[in-house]
């Protein structure tokens, strides 16, 4: 290993520190030429507040538990500007008060609110408790088809364990309320087991499918309502059942340990290994002609038929058991792809390396579907890029019949954090086709690995 893989292995405790507000733009120094016709804002979202307290003595327990931060990069003209704010919600606001989590969080139990009385606190509790039994309208992520109506994945337990796809119809500015007081239940499956539901972080849709995951991690739901009695976290609810049945999977890993290896106390100490990185990985799903039932398919054959796949699936009584392909070496993580493919084929997604994830630590990679092609973007040890957003050319926006001809045809926007403190974080710019650079906006201050983000 080179001394300088080891010294951004000792300082990775700079990527799970708390951050800070900018409300004020700071102008970024812009090397290359941005695009003329890139105008809009980057905004990314992630956990950017874990130590609470005057003293800040209080630290949260994992990394899923920070309080949100939003941050911004505004282009115009050529011209970048950064922003960075916290999500000023009741858990937020109530913590930096308190200093401790008053709302219990992934994996750090809640504490009582000082500023209630003891009835005021248990009725707290049922209020939390009551939101648990409701519809989860907002799932981690939502889809939206060509028409502009949005799709989220949620659960019910009220009247048994039950899954429900909402379909949220399209806002007109300013009126994104009105939507969600339109939005409607279209289907509803119900859990595989009484007791649980399986842990879900997406679905999938085609233009006439949805593709729920139903996976081994399962939440325990007598303990997710008896949680707040007994002081625990929602990762303290989870069970790992690895004798159950694997659905359907995409970004696999093959246990629960990624979501263990987040505790910050590990993170800070530079302690993260994972035997078994994340990858892309393709299960085909046989399905019958229109009108027809699962009965009419044959048993003890590979059902798949497309040329050149290696998943499989085979039907034995009533179950389907699939197989997968490996559309790639694994090391990386926070696929995405050109979203005016989104339900439907395509070729190529771009992923990250995260922090353990050789080969591909510190990088950027596009992984092409159809030849397992890697390319891969890298500066240096010390730089860690956070999820790709792609934005396609001014010409190939709308998912036209020419975008099938010309998916990569747009550019990678993501911001990278570099650990070393006298270095810049940046927003980088690349060329989706051959990733090569085009650009970067530097700013001096502290741009937090976040999860998520858009371009708008």
């Amino acid at each position: 290993m080179s001394i300088s893989r080891t010294m951004a292995q000792k300082d990775m405790a700079e990527l799970f520190r708390s951050t800070e507000e900018q409300a004020e733009p700071v102008p970024a120094t812009v090397k290359g030429t941005f695009p003329k016709w890139l105008k809009g804002s980057l905004v990314r979202l992630g956990p950017g507040k874990f130590d609470l307290g005057k003293s800040e003595e209080f630290v949260m327990n994992h990394w899923f538990d920070g309080y949100a931060v939003l941050y911004k990069f505004d282009i115009q003209d050529g011209e970048v500007k950064f922003t960075k704010k916290f999500l000023q919600s009741e858990a937020y606001k109530k913590a930096i008060c308190v200093g401790r989590p008053v709302y219990t969080e992934f994996a750090t139990r809640s504490y009582p609110d000082p500023c209630k009385n003891i009835f005021s606190r248990m009725m707290s509790s049922l209020a939390d408790l009551s939101k648990l039994i409701g519809l989860n309208i907002a799932s981690s992520h939502t889809v939206k088809d060509e028409r502009g109506f949005s799709y989220s994945l949620g659960s019910s337990l009220i009247s048994g364990v039950k899954h429900h796809i909402t379909k949220i119809p399209p806002s007109l500015v300013g009126n994104a309320a009105d939507a969600w007081k339109n939005a409607k239940i279209i289907a509803t499956v119900p859990s595989s087991s009484k007791t649980s539901y399986s842990y879900y972080h997406s679905f999938g849709m085609s233009r006439n499918y949805f593709v729920l995951i139903e996976q081994p991690m399962i939440v325990n739901v007598m303990k997710l309502l008896a949680m707040q009695v007994k002081g625990k976290s929602l990762r303290e609810c989870m069970e790992w059942q690895p004798n159950e049945m694997l659905v359907v999977d995409v970004n696999a890993y093959e246990s629960p340990e990624i979501i263990d290896k987040m505790y910050l106390q590990d993170l800070r100490m530079s302690e993260f290994t994972c035997s078994h990185p994340g990858g892309g990985r393709r299960f085909i799903l046989p399905l019958p002609k229109d009108g027809d039932s699962m009965a009419v398919l044959q048993s003890g054959s590979n059902l798949v038929t497309l040329e050149e796949a290696s998943a499989k699936a085979f039907k034995t009584g009533d179950y389907i058991t699939v197989t997968c392909e490996l559309l790639s070496e694994p090391g990386y993580e926070l696929p995405t792809i050109n979203r005016n493919r989104f339900g439907k084929k395509y070729r190529y997604y771009y992923a990250v390396g995260l922090f353990d994830q050789d080969p591909y630590r510190n990088s950027i990679v596009k992984v092409d579907t159809c030849t397992g092609e890697i390319l891969v973007w890298k500066e240096n040890e010390f730089q860690y890029p956070g999820e790709v957003q792609f934005v396609p050319h001014q010409n190939n926006v709308g998912g036209t019949v020419s975008d099938e001809l010309d998916e990569d045809g747009g550019i990678l926007l993501s911001c990278v954090t570099d650990i070393r403190k006298e270095e810049p974080d940046f927003l980088i710019i690349l060329d989706a086709k051959d990733l090569s650079e085009i650009a970067r906006a530097e700013v001096m201050v502290h741009v937090p690995a976040a999860i998520h983000g858009i371009f708008i």
